[in-house]
């Protein structure tokens, strides 16, 4: 039986809390064109390097992760993660030296890769069954809500200084007050849930799994691209209203959002097949009128 304290709504909010900026490395794309004023020295490239360089240490922090639970546990590790992503995340409010800010972004995604992974992995950990779906679905949503909000919070505080954009980093320090409150140490099997005392099966890498895994890097490759480049084309078509991009990017994640927060009651109507679905979705809306003429 689940227990209560991982049933309270301030332990689901606090754990919630750290998806808020799993995402937001590309919220801040659309201060490229000023910053490219800023950095005027560098290269259009070395300056849309400030957004993508979180992600390459995302990933390697990802795949330590483990071993960093394994040495400071569950808790200490994310509250570590929390901590460097809020202080090196505002780094760049504060200064315009190309490399201290290319040093504080790749600080800000070690700190997101440490506890990226934990942010899904722990709801197993808390919650099984439906309520485990939900949170799952709830996950997802935080992080299309934290994508959101700070989109559209830097494409309004861009208009004043690209600098002010990177405060959305302090939601980095709340979410750090939040988890050291509210959520407890779990390194311990106490501290667990299990509704039932199951043996976990020897898990292993099959190629579904591989082809699922590269599907996504594809996915989110060209995700990043579009928020990557949009700001930038914004500008060089010379749009009315260049800073309507922020609003747009943001609306683009609140859709996400919608879908996140369903996904616990549609994964029991779709199952397996809710993968492929998404992607059919994605295909339609993407183009939808080469399906209409083949119709």
């Amino acid at each position: 039986m689940i227990k209560d304290k991982y049933s309270s709504n301030m332990f689901k909010l606090a754990f919630l809390s750290i998806s808020l900026l799993l995402t937001s490395t590309a919220s801040i794309s659309i201060t490229i064109p000023k910053m490219q004023q800023t950095f005027a020295n560098q290269s259009a490239t070395a300056v849309e390097a400030l957004v993508t360089a979180s992600n390459i240490t995302v990933m390697i922090f990802v795949l330590l992760s483990p071993f960093i639970v394994r040495v400071f546990g569950t808790r200490k590790t994310v509250l570590t993660g929390l901590f460097l992503a809020g202080v090196s995340g505002v780094v760049p409010m504060f200064s315009d030296n190309y490399f201290l800010v290319y040093i504080s972004r790749l600080v800000l995604g070690a700190g997101l890769g440490m506890f990226n992974s934990l942010a899904v992995s722990l709801i197993n950990d808390f919650w099984s069954g439906d309520t485990r779906n939900k949170m799952l679905g709830f996950q997802s949503a935080v992080q299309s809500v934290g994508q959101t909000v700070t989109t559209f919070i830097a494409g309004i505080l861009v208009n004043y200084n690209w600098h002010y954009s990177y405060s959305i980093y302090f939601l980095a320090l709340v979410s750090f007050i939040l988890f050291l409150v509210y959520v407890p140490d779990t390194t311990t099997k106490d501290d667990l849930v299990t509704n039932e005392v199951v043996e976990k099966p020897k898990q292993s890498i099959n190629s579904y799994v591989l082809f699922s895994s590269f599907g996504l890097l594809i996915s989110f490759a060209l995700l990043m691209a579009v928020f990557l480049k949009s700001a930038g084309f914004v500008v060089e078509e010379k749009f009315e209203n260049a800073s309507f991009i922020g609003t747009a990017l943001s609306v683009y994640t609140l859709v996400g959002f919608l879908g996140s927060l369903l996904y616990g009651y549609i994964v029991k109507i779709t199952k397996q097949y809710t993968f492929s679905l998404s992607y059919a979705i994605c295909s339609y809306t993407e183009n939808p009128d080469r399906f209409i003429s083949r119709a």
